[in-house]
């Protein structure tokens, strides 16, 4: 589990730590919009997809 504030860096920063200890993981649950968006977004830069989104 990785704790953020509910915003959207929050949520990148939160994602991109997750990635560098578990890179094998196959899905994340953000508690905000926001946190979704960042979450997005560390994904595509570690060249992950997320199957029904667009560029």
């Amino acid at each position: 589990m990785v704790f953020g504030d509910f915003g959207q860096a929050s949520g990148e920063h939160a994602t991109a730590r997750r990635l560098e200890r578990r890179p094998d993981v196959d899905a994340i649950f953000a508690t905000s919009d926001l946190m979704t968006v960042g979450v997005l977004r560390a994904l595509r830069r570690a060249g992950r997809r997320v199957p029904g989104t667009s560029r």
